[in-house]
């Protein structure tokens, strides 16, 4: 029986690094690229980034990055995303008035790694893809894939403004308009994480659209670090629109997040089990497993999105390192079902 393998890469700025080693571990473990071990890579803000990265063809044919270089990327190239000069930051009043961040200042990142060797299209990617957005004027969720851009060159769009698209949070970066590899369609974009900050239960869904000859589900899905800390609720009760301003994104994302892993996970149960077996509690695992999530508890001192600040990088390699070394069973038994 064939299984149908699903990638899932979360949202969350600088802290892409996070599942960018995650990747490394189990490209070492395989021997493989991700476009070789898996069907359809979703990906949503910098996850949507990481996901063209990991997809882009090289002159051989082959994916042109791999998580090591990912990394690199993260390491050497985050102060350039995320900068910004002295005046806009008067200006933007830290990102009450105006984007904390000039789209140039991301732009060009994305244009000398997606752009390398050639202005690759979404059509051209190694394997499937599901990239979210959301478009603001339509008021609507708009998804990247591969597979319609295949069916209809109307939905076809270059690399860099999928990662424009996909990583423009309000605040952080401007909005953005992109046109259609024809130049007949125009949208006008903001981040995924407002549609999906944890994209697997969206490509779940996808896999199960396409059908097929796949009789079973393997979904692995990247976080990039969770901070929860409790809000109290003495302070909580009385807290106004500014008060609520800086949190309740947080509290969205998370809460979206642990549904779309509860719900996920049972599902890709229910799936992968035989026809007239009995269904476990709530909660129960199956023998065999066919999703595996991997995360990271992150602190007050770590969990910012747009930290670029050497020591913040090097704490939050530090932190995924501990978790790979201690699931490094997982990590093995996962990697010899994607061999």
């Amino acid at each position: 029986m064939k299984t149908y393998r699903i990638l899932a890469i979360d949202g969350g700025g600088v802290r892409g690094i996070i599942p960018a080693m995650m990747i490394r571990e189990l490209e070492k473990l395989t021997g493989k690229s991700m476009a070789e071990q898996f069907d359809l890579i979703a990906g949503t803000s910098t996850g949507g980034f990481l996901t063209l990265l990991l997809t882009k063809p090289g002159q051989d044919g082959r994916a042109l990055y791999s998580g090591q270089d990912i990394v690199d990327l993260y390491v050497n190239h985050a102060k350039d995303i995320f900068h910004r000069s002295r005046l806009r930051a008067i200006l933007s009043l830290n990102g009450w008035l105006r984007p904390k961040y000039p789209e140039s200042s991301v732009l060009s990142t994305f244009e000398t790694y997606l752009n390398k060797n050639q202005a690759h299209k979404l059509s051209e990617v190694l394997t499937d893809v599901l990239i979210t957005g959301y478009e603001i004027e339509r008021r609507e969720a708009f998804y990247f894939q591969r597979c319609t851009a295949r069916e209809n060159a109307d939905w076809d769009f270059y690399l860099t403004d999928v990662a424009r698209s996909t990583t423009a949070a309000p605040t952080i970066f401007p909005a953005v308009e992109i046109h259609n590899v024809n130049g007949n369609r125009t949208l006008k974009l903001i981040d995924g994480g407002l549609v999906a900050n944890n994209p697997a239960a969206l490509a779940l869904a996808e896999a199960i659209r396409q059908g097929g000859e796949y009789a079973r589900y393997l979904v692995v899905t990247l976080g990039t670090g969770s901070y929860e800390a409790p809000l109290l609720y003495k302070k909580a009760k009385n807290w106004g629109l500014l008060a609520w301003a800086t949190r309740i994104a947080d509290v969205l994302f998370d809460g979206n997040s642990h549904l779309v892993e509860t719900s996920t996970k049972e599902i890709v149960q229910a799936l992968n089990r035989p026809p007239g077996e009995m269904v476990p509690l709530y909660g129960q695992v199956d023998a065999e497993r066919h999703y595996y999530r991997f995360q990271v508890q992150l602190n007050q001192n770590n969990d910012g999105t747009d930290d670029v600040d050497p020591d913040n990088i090097s704490d939050l390699q530090e932190v995924v390192l501990d978790m790979i070394d201690k699931n490094r069973d997982v990590f093995k038994e996962l990697a010899e079902k994607l061999k």
